[in-house]
């Protein structure tokens, strides 16, 4: 979908948890999360420098109205 956009377009991809796990841990973990995807972006042929990470760890639990913790162990892809 990137490569049928405008060439200026930025690609956010943003890290969650659950709410298990230390808060140090989590805000680790949510930016794997993203970073493992942000790779398979490049690896597709995106550049590197249109695409934000960000991890959120366990900051935004329970405020997405997701419903369990299954569901809030993801990543969030977007076109801006």
């Amino acid at each position: 979908i990137y490569c049928q956009t405008a060439k200026d377009a930025v690609i956010s991809v943003e890290g969650y948890t659950c709410d298990l796990g230390t808060d140090r841990d989590n805000n680790i973990l949510s930016e794997k999360r993203a970073d493992v995807v942000k790779d398979q972006l490049i690896s597709a042929g995106i550049p590197v420098n249109k695409i934000i990470t960000k991890g959120y760890g366990k900051s935004m639990y329970g405020k997405l109205d997701l419903v369990g913790r299954e569901a809030n162990r993801r990543v969030i892809v977007s076109i801006k």
